[in-house]
């Protein structure tokens, strides 16, 4: 999809790059693969691939019990890439949201940093959960600030008016 031209405050032409998919899904599939990829080098570095989405899994499927005690669980691992990725797009969806509101509003400015802000903060809440469980605290938030980061970046390039001035 082409977007028209949009030009920034000064008159820049702010004309983008056709994507191949919404910018939001481009956006949240960006943040879920880097968060995806962090954990599967973490995993691989330990020697059990896919340990972290089978955890995750059993969290979401057995609870805490379950998920201390798992090893390998493929149905649980692909469960949690589905939820994973459907959250990653939803974030996606809001920052890019976010993102353009900051461009064509300079009183909106403010809005990606609290949507960043508040973004770690559902991040901390999930870190209240997950610590009964195998994973640890810096290992998630390991992944998770990669991905947010990738996210923020890819949203940046694409709104460069967003914090102009």
């Amino acid at each position: 999809m082409r977007t028209t031209p949009r030009r920034d405050p000064v008159g820049r032409d702010l004309s983008r790059a056709t994507l191949i998919l919404p910018e939001w899904m481009e956006a949240g599939m960006l943040g879920a693969i880097t968060v995806g990829l962090a954990f599967l080098l973490r995993d691989i570095w330990i020697g059990e691939p896919m340990h972290t989405p089978a955890v995750m899994g059993m969290l979401l499927v057995g609870g805490y019990e379950a998920a201390s005690h798992t090893t390998s669980a493929p149905g649980a691992a692909a469960l949690y890439n589905g939820i994973h990725f459907a959250l990653w797009m939803l974030l996606g969806l809001g920052a890019t949201r976010v993102m353009r509101e900051a461009e064509d509003d300079a009183a909106r400015r403010w809005m990606p940093f609290a949507f960043g802000i508040a973004s770690l903060v559902a991040l901390f809440a999930l870190e209240t959960v997950i610590p009964q469980t195998p994973l640890t605290r810096l290992h998630l938030w390991a992944g998770a600030i990669p991905g947010l980061m990738a996210m923020g970046g890819f949203l940046l390039w694409r709104h460069p008016g967003a914090f102009a001035r």
